[in-house]
């Protein structure tokens, strides 16, 4: 079972249990040997518990357009997923992969960038509470998924949200 299939179970506080610690040996007998652990850190939010999820896909098209995708993630102070073609062409590290093989996320606000819609990445956004698509084809099944759908080349759309989100947060700050 992956973590975020399920929702969380309630609190009962009328439920009580024993903790119960075990010595593991420094040692254990076997044929698999532990050379190192590395504990990555990680830039910006936790994909997991992130609020907002800007995720990307292969309509990214290239480096370039992947970082307006990062760009837009940034700007919302979200947290940056992705699909298996954006970790195949080399633009975001495995870590980021939404779904079957990766990681399920159920934020308030999904963004899909550039993103077919495939099984196998939206089935790790069933949690999500809204869910926006950015996708050049209108036929593309991402839209029969979301409960927002903008039909536009992310590539060209991108920058002009980011522009637009960061004019609101200036009005804002100044309001």
């Amino acid at each position: 079972i992956a973590a975020g299939v399920f929702p969380k179970p309630v609190l009962d506080e009328g439920r009580t249990g024993e903790i119960i610690l075990l010595e593991i040996p420094d040692k254990i007998p076997g044929r698999i040997q532990t050379l190192e652990i590395v504990r990555e850190e990680t830039e910006g939010v936790s994909l997991e518990s992130a609020p907002i999820v800007v995720a990307g896909g292969a309509g990214a098209g290239d480096p370039e357009g992947w970082r307006k995708i990062a760009d837009l993630a940034k700007t919302l102070n979200a947290a940056l997923g992705s699909t298996r073609p954006a970790v195949d062409e080399g633009w975001i590290e495995l870590e980021t992969m939404i779904g079957q093989s990766g990681k399920m996320v159920s934020p308030e606000l999904y963004i899909g960038v550039g993103l077919s819609g495939e099984l196998q990445h939206m089935v790790g956004i069933v949690g999500a509470k809204v869910m926006v698509a950015i996708n050049n084809d209108a036929k593309s099944p991402v839209f029969e998924q979301v409960d927002f759908g903008i039909v536009d080349d992310c590539r060209e759309f991108v920058p002009v949200l980011i522009e637009k989100i960061r004019e609101y947060q200036e009005k804002k700050v100044t309001c």
